[in-house]
C-alpha cells in the first residue's frame, strides 16, 4: 500500500512539475520589438502599452524595448545626431531577437517648423523633407537588421486642431508615409487618423464607433477616419498633443492586430477556425480569415511547411479525411505588394475510425485551460 501511495504521490508531483514547466515556458518573454521615436513612443513605453496589447492578443511571451525613445526629439535629430543612431545600433546588437521596429517621429518637426506649413503644397514639401530624415533612420536599421519589419505610426487629430491646420498636417504626413512604404517591402504604415474619435467618440456630438475607423493596410480606406470637423476629445488626451494611457493602449492594439501579431506568428491578424481533431472518413474543414486586413487577399495553404497545390482559397476541405492528412497547417495571406504574413500553425490530428481518444483530448484541454487561467491571472496583475 505504501508503494502504491508513493507512486500516486510521484505521479501528482510529476504532473505538477510538467504543468508548471509548460505554463512557465508559455510565459517566458523574448524581446522582439524595439520602440523608437519621440514622446508618443516614450509614453507607449512608459505605459507598457505594447506589452499589454501583446498579452491581450495571447502573445505575452514577447515584449517590447522602448528604452531609447526620447520625448521632444525630432526626425532631424534621429537622422543627424550620432547618439540616436548609435543607440539603435546598441539595442539591435545587444538584442539579436529584435526583428520588429515601431517608430513614431516627425511630430516635433511639424510643431517646431517656422514658418508653419499650412497649404497642401507647403505640407507636401515639408513632409517630404522630414521623411528624408525618417528614411535615413530606416536605412540605418536595415543596415544592421536587413530583414527587420519596420512600422511607422502616425499621430491623431489633436485637441485644438481642425481640418484647416492640424488635421490636414497629419493627413499629409500619412500620405507621404504610404508613398514611402510602397517602395520598401519591409516598411509599413500604421494609420491612426481618427482613432480616438472611433474608439471613444466625442460626448455630446457622437458616440464611440459611429464615425469611421482609420482605414487599415493595405488600402487605407478611409485614410482620414473620425470626424474632420471636430478636434480631439479631452477624454482621449492627457494634454493637447498626447493621448492618455487608454488611447495609447488602443494604438498599440491596432499595431498588434494589423501587423505585429502576424509578424510574430500570432493569430490576431490571421485566424484559422475549424475542428482539428477528426477520425478517418470525417470531413475536415479549416477556414482562414483576416478580420483586421483589407481585401483582396492572396492566400496559400501549407502543410508541414510545404505549399499545397491548388489550395489558394479561404477554406481548405478534406472530405473524407485520411490518416495522411494529419499535420501542421498554416495559411499565408498577403496583398501582393508586401511580404505576406503567415498564420500560426494548427495541428490536425487524424485517428483511425472509432479510436478518437476523447478522454485524452479532454485531459490535454484541461491542462491548456489551466495554463490559460494562469496566464490570465498574470495579465490582470500587470494592469
Amino acid at each position: 500500500m505504501r508503494i502504491i501511495g508513493n507512486w500516486r504521490s510521484f505521479r501528482i508531483v510529476l504532473f505538477m512539475l510538467v504543468f508548471i514547466g509548460v505554463c512557465a515556458g508559455a510565459h517566458a518573454q523574448t524581446q522582439r520589438i524595439l520602440v523608437i521615436g519621440d514622446s508618443w513612443a516614450a509614453l507607449e513605453w512608459s505605459n507598457r502599452s505594447f506589452q499589454q496589447a501583446l498579452i491581450n492578443a495571447g502573445l505575452g511571451q514577447f515584449e517590447e524595448n522602448g528604452t531609447i525613445a526620447v520625448g521632444g526629439s525630432t526626425a532631424d535629430e534621429w537622422a543627424n545626431n550620432g547618439t540616436y543612431l548609435a543607440n539603435i545600433t546598441t539595442q539591435l546588437t545587444n538584442n539579436p531577437t529584435i526583428d520588429i521596429v515601431y517608430m513614431q517621429i516627425g511630430g516635433n518637426d511639424f510643431l517646431g517648423a517656422s514658418p508653419s506649413p499650412t497649404t497642401e503644397m507647403e505640407l507636401e514639401t515639408f513632409w517630404s523633407g522630414v521623411w528624408d530624415d525618417i528614411q535615413a533612420v530606416v536605412d540605418h536599421i536595415q543596415s544592421i537588421r536587413p530583414n527587420a519589419k519596420i512600422i511607422y505610426g502616425n499621430y491623431d487629430y489633436i485637441m485644438d486642431g481642425d481640418a484647416s491646420d492640424g488635421h490636414l498636417g497629419v493627413i499629409k504626413l500619412g500620405e507621404e508615409a504610404i508613398a514611402r512604404a510602397a517602395l520598401d517591402p519591409n516598411l509599413f504604415y500604421l494609420n491612426t487618423l481618427g482613432l480616438a474619435h472611433f474608439e471613444l467618440g466625442v460626448p455630446g456630438q457622437f458616440a464611440a464607433g459611429v464615425r469611421p475607423a482609420p482605414g487599415g493596410f493595405p488600402g487605407y480606406v478611409p485614410l482620414a477616419g473620425g470626424d474632420l470637423t471636430v478636434a480631439g476629445d479631452a477624454n482621449a488626451w492627457a494634454d493637447t498633443i498626447h493621448y492618455n494611457a487608454t488611447m495609447y493602449l488602443n494604438l498599440a492594439e491596432l499595431a498588434v492586430d494589423q501587423f505585429i501579431a502576424g509578424f510574430l506568428g500570432g493569430t490576431s491578424s490571421i485566424q484559422i477556425s475549424g475542428l482539428p481533431v477528426v477520425e478517418v472518413g470525417d470531413r475536415l474543414e479549416l477556414n482562414a480569415s483576416a478580420p483586421n486586413l483589407t481585401p483582396p487577399f492572396v492566400l496559400q495553404w501549407s502543410k508541414d511547411g510545404t505549399p499545397i497545390g491548388g489550395e489558394t482559397g479561404a477554406t481548405l476541405v478534406r472530405d473524407p479525411v485520411a490518416l495522411g492528412d494529419a499535420g501542421l497547417y498554416t495559411v499565408n495571406v498577403g496583398d501582393g505588394s508586401k511580404g505576406a504574413i503567415d498564420s500560426a500553425g494548427v495541428q490536425v490530428n487524424v485517428f483511425a475510425m472509432g479510436t478518437l481518444p476523447a478522454g485524452g483530448v479532454i485531459g490535454l484541454g484541461a491542462l491548456i485551460a489551466m495554463c490559460a487561467v494562469f496566464g490570465a491571472t498574470r495579465a490582470r496583475s500587470k494592469r
